[in-house]
């Protein structure tokens, strides 16, 4: 039976050859392309979460100092409601952000960590709320004590969180593409696995 590349050139054989390597190529940079974009993604929510892991650790201490130095004043009051609305506004930002809609579909820990977070966050906002009816110093320390808890339950959270991603940063990175390329005995190759 004869070959069906007999009938071809040389040239014709060479540029047969060369359309089908540009095709891989392609193929092959696509792929690239998309799992850098999905590890972009995961650092930057990364990010995003060490923010508000820093703010929410901020919170935090700000409220230790309140109930500490004994100072109900208005002005530190309102700069702990003004974080605290900041990160919720972070928050929300966080979940209706299209960028992230991916991540948060595709991995049902990230979503529900980040829905969990969302939930102790409004906890927090509505103690934290209270803050301007307060009279006692005991009233304060319920306060406290309640908004500590959920601050706590945040940044653990947060932590979580950011091992989640990043273990799936890492399976993005590390996982191969759709061409496996191998090597054949007594060939030699730059890729082989």
């Amino acid at each position: 039976m004869r070959s069906p590349f007999k009938s071809h050139s040389n040239i014709q054989k060479f540029f047969i050859s060369l359309s089908l390597v540009f095709i891989f190529v392609i193929v092959d940079l696509h792929l690239f392309a998309r799992k850098a974009s999905e590890v972009e993604r995961y650092d930057a929510l990364s990010a995003r979460l060490s923010n508000m892991r820093a703010s929410t650790a901020k919170l935090e201490y700000m409220l230790d100092m309140l109930i500490v130095a004994k100072r109900f004043e208005p002005s530190t009051i309102k700069t702990i409601s003004d974080d605290v609305a900041s990160l919720n506004k972070d928050m929300t930002d966080l979940k209706q952000d299209p960028t992230y809609r991916p991540l948060l579909v595709g991995n049902t820990l990230v979503s529900e960590g980040v829905s969990s977070m969302v939930d102790d966050l409004e906890n927090v906002r509505v103690e934290t709320g209270r803050l301007n009816d307060t009279i006692s110093q005991d009233e304060m320390m319920l306060i406290h004590n309640a908004v500590d808890i959920h601050t706590v339950l945040i940044i653990e959270k947060a932590d979580r969180l950011m091992g989640v991603i990043s273990e799936s940063r890492h399976a993005i990175s590390t996982r191969r593409g759709a061409w496996r390329w191998r090597a054949w005995p007594g060939s030699s190759c730059l890729h082989c696995s």
